[in-house]
């Protein structure tokens, strides 16, 4: 199967050249919660989020004219992890989740933690800069929530 192809858009493009030279090109969001957050509905929404937004889960090609080229692969193996601490080590591990570099031209381009702790789960979420901004970012965190809230009240 021909693996999916997206057209960049100029800020894609001149957020790439950013890159290159100077800019950070990772955007973080940490999310609080009580513990409780199930890891098999979350690893679902992320799922379905690559599915309506497959930028997410693709690559950028440099070409004459560049594109986004989607994962052939629809797992969420590198883009979800879990790790478990106390609570005083939650900050520490999201500061170093958050430090790992990700690939920002190979993808994927949204990756996140679920940080258990004793009482706290904590959501960590990387999202490459060169796809997204920050609006884009808290969009991408409610379709999250919005399907993470109807997979985990058994609707579809």
């Amino acid at each position: 199967m021909e693996q999916r192809k997206f057209s960049v858009t100029p800020q894609d493009q001149m957020n790439y050249v950013l890159g290159l030279y100077s800019a950070d090109q990772q955007i973080n969001a940490v999310l609080y919660f009580p513990v409780g957050i199930s890891k098999e509905i979350l690893e679902e929404s992320v799922r379905i989020t690559l599915q309506l937004q497959p930028v997410l889960n693709s690559r950028f090609v440099e070409n004459d004219i560049p594109y986004w080229e989607e994962h052939s692969s629809d797992t969420n193996s590198s883009i979800c992890f879990f790790a478990e601490g106390n609570n005083q080590e939650l900050e520490i591990m999201a500061i170093d989740f958050i430090k790992e570099p990700g690939d920002r031209i190979q993808g994927p381009m949204v990756q996140m933690k679920l940080l258990r702790g004793t009482t706290t789960d904590m959501l960590v979420v990387k999202l490459s800069h060169l796809c997204s901004d920050g609006a884009g970012v808290k969009e991408y965190i409610k379709l999250l929530g919005t399907i993470y809230t109807h997979l985990s009240l058994g609707r579809s």
